[in-house]
């Protein structure tokens, strides 16, 4: 571990500080970068602002076969303020689950255990809170990174000089189309959500793939007229490598593209109750979208069921929702070039 760690000593019991954030860390097999984001999660300015600490860590390790559960334990031992499950093998959304029980914030945030965060974003997110203690979900940007790519610095904010007047603000219909088309995208780790309301949601785990789409597609279906607050500050760095979600090999996937479960995913979102309309005519964009590449991209013979319903998606969602998208062009051509082959493709 690194030496800049706070002393253990120094830090407060849970009964001397007002808990405002909970950070949820669900846990499995990352004991490569597990470290390093932990280091980022512990050593936030805050503590050196405020010589207190308004928030906790909740790990939920979820099956290691590594020594990911060792390491958690041992920062568990040093800080008071880390707490650890540790349980069978079930997935990040039971994980994530497990640890929504435990917290005691006012607010949630989320961090995966292969990435890391800015040393400032308790303090700026402290910040945000004291200037409208009335938003429900807060929601910053991130740096996506390789692996293999040195880190540059993280910006460095004044929080004295954070106005309100510079907050944007996002109705549940924006945010739900914006997760929709990918702008925003669904993850978990952009977000910070009043505990009061994001403890009324769960996570699906019967989802393979997107299950933080969906889940905050649902809960901002569920609950209307949040008061949604987006900040111009970078305080997450999102690493890509292959077993990072995004490139991850999906092996266990009768698509091994990952089309298959990725497509389920997308029937679920869709039956999502009062979706708003726009973000539900992004979602059958990519219904057909991701349909049609998955018939070119699946390097086996689809089955003549699957078959029937992937060209049934392609005929009620194509050309209507392909025009009306707002997609990349390049994207839109592969796609649309794609169609064309099928028609004259014969099956």
């Amino acid at each position: 571990m690194t030496d800049n760690l706070y002393n253990g000593s120094r830090l407060t019991a849970h009964g001397e500080d007002s808990i405002q954030f909970s950070i949820i860390v669900p846990v499995y097999n990352c004991e490569k970068y597990l470290i390093k984001c932990l280091d980022s999660l512990c050593n936030q300015d805050i503590f050196t602002l405020t010589n207190s600490r308004n928030y906790e860590i909740i790990i939920v390790d979820d099956g290691s076969t590594d020594k990911s559960g060792e390491i958690c334990d041992s920062y568990a031992e040093k800080f008071s303020f880390i707490h650890v499950t540790h349980t069978e093998n079930h997935g990040v959304a039971h994980a994530r689950n497990i640890a929504l029980k435990q917290c005691q914030g006012n607010y949630i945030m989320f961090s995966d255990p292969d990435d890391f965060v800015s040393p400032q974003l308790i303090s700026v997110m402290t910040r945000a809170v004291e200037l409208d203690n009335q938003a429900d979900m807060f929601v910053f940007k991130f740096q996506s990174v390789n692996y293999n790519t040195l880190f540059k610095n993280w910006p460095v904010y004044d929080t004295s000089n954070m106005k309100k007047s510079d907050f944007i603000y996002n109705t549940n219909e924006e945010l739900c189309f914006r997760i929709s088309d990918g702008s925003i995208g669904g993850y978990p780790w952009n977000k910070v959500v009043k505990s009061e309301i994001i403890k009324q949601n769960r996570f699906n785990e019967n989802l393979y793939v997107m299950s933080d789409e969906y889940f905050f597609l649902e809960l901002l279906s569920s609950h209307k007229n949040m008061r949604i607050c987006c900040i111009d500050y970078y305080l997450y760095c999102y690493i890509l490598h292959k077993e990072s979600g995004i490139t991850r090999n999906f092996d266990k996937l009768y698509f091994k593209s990952g089309y298959a479960k990725f497509i389920y995913t997308l029937e679920q979102c869709l039956r999502i109750k009062d979706l708003p309309l726009k973000a539900k005519k992004q979602l059958q964009y990519n219904l057909y979208a991701s349909t049609i590449h998955a018939i070119y991209r699946c390097p086996i013979k689809i089955k003549p069921g699957t078959y029937r319903k992937l060209k049934l998606y392609i005929k009620l969602y194509g050309c209507k929702y392909y025009f009306r998208s707002k997609a990349p062009l390049k994207s839109k051509l592969k796609t649309f070039i794609k169609h064309v082959l099928l028609l004259i493709r014969k099956k």
